[in-house]
């Protein structure tokens, strides 16, 4: 009778300290999945509604897009810059992206003249489409 006892006791163990074994294994497991669910779970800011990034303040999102931060932070700045990067009132850099286009601008040409070279120099360059 006592030999049945301690092989009961024995299975037991072996038993118990399995199911611990197993409960801490599945525990350490769903700890590292919920980090790398967190990770996974991350907010990529370009899937983001238009509504949601006006909502937020400039500063975080200069932190979710620091390629434009400088234009975000200075929308002053930002506004001097043309989209079509064709026209500027800045006398010396139409004048450098002319000289780069392989034109020579006269020293003494104004502004409005520098546009309108510019825009001349433009069309020209254009591809025909042919």
């Amino acid at each position: 009778m006592k030999i049945i006892i301690a092989i009961a006791v024995v299975i037991g163990l072996v038993v118990g300290i399995g199911f611990a074994v197993l409960t801490n294994g599945r525990s350490s497991d769903a700890g590292s999945s919920a980090a790398a669910s967190s990770k996974s779970d991350e907010i990529d800011p370009a899937k983001l509604p238009a509504e949601v990034l006006k909502a937020l303040p400039p500063e975080q999102l200069a932190e979710m897009f620091p390629e434009k931060a400088e234009a975000i932070l200075n929308p002053e700045l930002a506004e001097q810059i043309n989209a079509g990067g064709k026209s500027s009132d800045d006398p010396k850099y139409l004048r450098a992206v002319l000289e780069k286009m392989g034109a020579n601008p006269p020293a003494d040409a104004t502004t409005k003249q520098l546009q309108d070279m510019l825009a001349h120099a433009s069309a020209e360059s254009a591809p025909s489409g042919k």
